[in-house]
């Protein structure tokens, strides 16, 4: 499992604990780190390896701060490309398919099912990595194949070019 560093970005502590229940039903050896804000996680060298972040992110008097995905485009300008799962309120598609756009993994609605739907998703993304590295694996092995075969191709012209010369 290439997962072993969670990060959560939820500015709801109770649905944060939900998820941190459920997520540690299903990956207990998952280190699990909750964060109430934006610049909280950018305040830190995250290292996680999945991002579940919150799209409208307020502090504790409700006012609005960063959004997740000013936070996600915040941390792709330094190179982060972590997977990301954006698990929010909002159910306008068009906002859907902008963090799509913007390199989100995923867009969930929370909603009774959400939970559920964010571990298929985690599955899912394993799933993924793990067929890239079968694909990257089996593209090395046919490379030294079409290497291995360029060898075999050059030494025979070799041996003709051998053979044309000692044949005249």
């Amino acid at each position: 499992m290439f997962i072993q560093n969670i990060h959560i970005v939820e500015d709801d502590s109770f649905f944060a604990e939900l998820i941190i229940l459920k997520l540690k039903q299903h990956y207990p050896d998952v280190k699990l780190q909750h964060f109430l804000s934006g610049e909280d996680l950018l305040a830190q060298d995250h290292g996680a390896d999945l991002l579940i972040l919150d799209y409208d992110l307020n502090d504790a008097t409700g006012e609005a701060k960063m959004t997740g995905l000013e936070l996600r485009k915040a941390l792709q300008a330094r190179g982060d490309q972590t997977a990301t799962i954006f698990l929010t309120g909002m159910q306008d598609i068009s906002d859907a398919v902008f963090m799509m756009e913007n390199h989100a993994s995923d867009f969930i609605v929370k909603n009774r099912s959400s939970l559920d739907n964010l571990i298929t998703t985690i599955k899912d993304l394993e799933d993924i990595v793990e067929l890239d590295k079968e694909k990257r694996t089996i593209t090395s092995t046919s490379n030294d194949h079409k290497t291995g075969w360029k060898l075999v191709a050059a030494a025979l012209i070799v041996l003709l070019v051998i053979f044309a010369i000692f044949s005249s």
